[in-house]
């Protein structure tokens, strides 16, 4: 839609584009990292788990 508005209206919102897809740019990034860090945990917590459960059953 914002690429249709620059063509048809050229410079004028030219600068509005360029905040739109800097802005979804970062979100996306945001976004990105968030999902990085969710995977690394859940990645990290499945060993951890499989520990709590090994040292509670030695107990046993």
């Amino acid at each position: 839609m914002c690429a249709y508005l620059v063509v048809l209206d050229g410079s004028k919102v030219a600068p509005i584009f360029n905040r739109l897809e800097r802005e979804l740019e970062a979100m996306r990034e945001k976004n990105n990292t968030i999902g990085r860090a969710k995977r690394l945990l859940e990645n990290l917590a499945a060993p951890m788990q499989r520990d709590l459960l090994l040292t509670s059953q030695e107990q046993i």
